[in-house]
């Protein structure tokens, strides 16, 4: 091959990969491998991205293709920034809501401690008053009880004590001789004083009259109001500084709004810390009932209406291609990934791939696309008498050319049907490489529930489990294991040649609140594991190899978790669901995580939930939808899609998660590791 030509200024520069050739086109997808192509290169790059086509063009009006994709890099067309901006509105509304009543609670509190200064200082202003008062108060008592027995002397008339006094000290003092002595004695009042206090002890009234007036006289006190208002000043400062130091954690305690309820959120201490994790929306697209990843940067949703859209990831999820296939309403989907044939110039390409759709009541059919070239391969009309509920691919083989999937069916007609599926490959030498040959033929059918199929989980034979099962759920409240892949090698040992058996199954029965086992070939039922419907079931494992799955979740109309234990079939942990609501969907989101829905549609609150099933702890609560949301795929590294019932698709990334949604390796939702489990709403 010869080498490129040194790129001249005014010319055409020559393609990397065909150096006779000049580039001529562009392409503006995410994540093309080509990017600038020549006219080899777009015949190629037809047959490896044609949902690329509409993303082409002429080399020199890439400018005009790029104004075209500004929209998309508009930090205003984020869901990751209009998430974030709605999430910050709502939490200071409930805030505002929430300080409003702190507010009024510090009002009424004011408004208490008010009432109890008042009272305070009212009996401070009666002490005041008692303490003006008190030796003027002391006195005046004393002074009007000496006034009254003052004024009780005149009931007293001492006269005959005064003469009888008197006639003894005459005699005394006349034979003595001293008649002048005795007579001063008489006309100073001598006896009269003597009588009076002796009688009526009167010198300690006076003396204590006269001690009255002394303390009248000399301890009046004077109220400094000026004092009083300095020291009335400084303790209130004191008061004040001491609430306005204590307001952090003692009268203001550090709280947070928990929002794992979002009806009503609730204050709780800021100091202890719920297991709680952070979301950020990464995208929210419409019209889409079923979503999956297809390829690194490469998404595709699909309306039950059968509008399907190819999405770029890394640029804002923008439409690169629509394709219509077809009228008839999708019950169900899944994808079977085909082996790639060759690799153009070490370019990596998408892996081909091919989209299975399930009928839906009017025409419960099976239906193989090749959707990148918008063309049927194959269909199959009748295949259960009503909705194709699930769709599932439990098994893959490869021999040269050919590859074949075993896909499980369900339906509300009460069985489960194992489907052969062929896809016969072009040779790589063929001028049309996606000229596929289908086929689908039907295996096994058996009955297995008595009412309509909700979900199936496939677990592949591994070390923990020999060969292939299927669990299925069911509105009739019992969980269905099959183990088809036993039951289909025992059938094919007996007679290749003979058609295959048609027919019902008999099915072990254990009460999921009895020990009573009963052992089948190929089937065993746990019946009532639920006291309403089932809706839906999962495993519970971190590793693609199944080597640490020993549990599986279901839930259902009873708005109960059920964790059970493969070992021993025994129910090991039960709890309720937020507000009792009705489990439609779960996804294990892996270090113990179930998401599941939340719809209460009477109240228009339409949640999706996050928990711990270990802890039973809420994680999260995701509030984001406005009408009921029916499924939740996992995705893989912490992202998971909710859909709601209005065709609305919200792709997630848990924060807690370390990778980046756009470093993706690989998807951990498909059980067998062959392919991307589809969102069904």
């Amino acid at each position: 091959m010869s080498q490129p030509k040194q790129p001249v200024i005014g010319e055409k520069p020559s393609c990397p990969h065909h150096p006779e050739n000049h580039l001529d086109w562009t392409c503006s997808a995410g994540l093309c491998p080509y990017r600038a192509l020549c006219k080899e290169c777009l015949t190629e790059h037809e047959l490896s991205f044609p949902h690329h086509s509409e993303q082409v063009s002429p080399l020199n009006d890439w400018y005009k293709q790029y104004k075209k994709l500004a929209k998309n890099f508009d930090p205003r067309e984020s869901s990751q920034t209009s998430y974030h901006v709605d999430e910050v509105g709502m939490i200071l509304k409930k805030e505002k809501y929430e300080l409003e009543k702190i507010a009024k609670v510090i009002d009424d509190s004011f408004e208490g401690a008010l009432s109890i200064l008042f009272n305070k200082l009212k009996n401070l202003k009666e002490y005041l008053h008692d303490y003006l008062w008190r030796d003027f108060n002391k006195v005046s008592e004393s002074y009007n009880s000496l006034v009254k027995k003052f004024n009780n002397l005149h009931k007293f008339n001492p006269k005959d004590d005064i003469l009888d006094t008197m006639k003894q000290d005459l005699q005394k003092y006349f034979s003595q001789g001293n008649l002048k002595e005795y007579f001063d004695q008489v006309y100073s009042g001598f006896y009269d004083r003597k009588v009076f206090n002796t009688k009526l002890n009167t010198e300690d009234m006076i003396a204590s009259l006269k001690e009255k007036r002394r303390t009248l006289e000399d301890n009046f006190s004077v109220f400094e109001a000026e004092e009083f208002e300095s020291k009335w000043t400084q303790e209130v400062d004191r008061f004040i500084r001491t609430i306005e130091a204590t307001c952090d954690d003692i009268i203001f305690k550090k709280t947070k709004l928990d929002f794992l309820n979002p009806k009503s959120p609730k204050l709780v201490p800021g100091n202890k810390n719920p297991v709680s994790a952070k979301i950020t929306c990464l995208s929210s697209l419409q019209n889409g009932s079923f979503i999956s990843k297809v390829d690194e940067g490469l998404f595709m949703t699909i309306s039950d209406s059968r509008n399907l859209n190819f999405l770029d990831s890394h640029q804002s999820f923008r439409v690169l291609k629509n394709y219509s296939l077809g009228d008839d309403i999708i019950g169900s989907t899944e994808l079977l990934y085909l082996e790639p044939q060759k690799k153009l110039h070490n370019l990596r390409t998408p892996p081909p791939f091919l989209l299975l759709l399930g009928g839906d009541d009017d025409s419960p059919s099976l239906e193989v696309w090749d959707c990148l070239r918008d063309k049927k391969l194959a269909s199959l009309e009748n295949v259960h008498e009503y909705k194709v509920s699930c769709l599932l691919v439990v098994k893959k083989e490869v021999e040269g050319l050919e590859e074949t999937f075993y896909v499980v069916s369900g339906s509300s007609d009460d069985f489960l049907k194992l489907w052969k599926i062929d896809v016969l490959k072009p040779p790589e030498d063929s001028e049309d490489p996606t000229d596929y040959k289908v086929k689908i033929k039907l295996i096994i059918r058996k009955k297995v529930h008595d009412s309509f199929i909700a979900a199936i989980v496939s677990i592949p034979a591994c070390k923990k489990f020999l060969s292939g099962i299927v669990i299925s759920c069911s509105q009739d409240k019992s969980i269905n294991f099959w183990e088809w892949e036993k039951e289909l090698k025992s059938m094919k040992n007996k007679s290749k040649n003979k058609k295959f058996r048609e027919n019902g199954c008999r099915t072990i029965e254990i009460n999921a609140d009895s020990d009573e086992e009963e052992v089948e070939a190929y089937c065993k039922r746990i019946k009532y594991a639920h006291t309403d419907r089932i809706q839906d079931l999962i495993l519970i494992h971190e590793k693609d190899d199944y080597s640490d799955l020993d549990y599986y979740a279901t839930g259902g109309g009873d708005g109960m978790f059920k964790i059970w234990r493969f070992s021993d079939d025994s129910m090991v942990k039960t709890f309720a669901n937020s507000d009792h609501s009705s489990i439609f969907s779960m996804a294990y989101l892996k270090k113990d995580r179930i998401a599941c829905t939340a719809n209460q549609v009477y109240l228009k609150h339409f949640y999706a939930l996050i928990w711990n099933w270990r802890t039973s702890t809420l994680l999260l609560s995701i509030r984001d939808h406005q009408a009921r949301v029916c499924k939740i795929t996992f995705i893989g590294d912490g992202v998971f899609a909710t859909c709601d019932k209005d065709k609305h698709i919200k792709l997630w990334q848990l924060e807690s998660d370390a990778s980046e949604f756009n470093d993706l390796k690989s998807l951990d939702v498909d059980f067998l590791g062959n392919g991307m489990k589809l969102l069904n709403g």
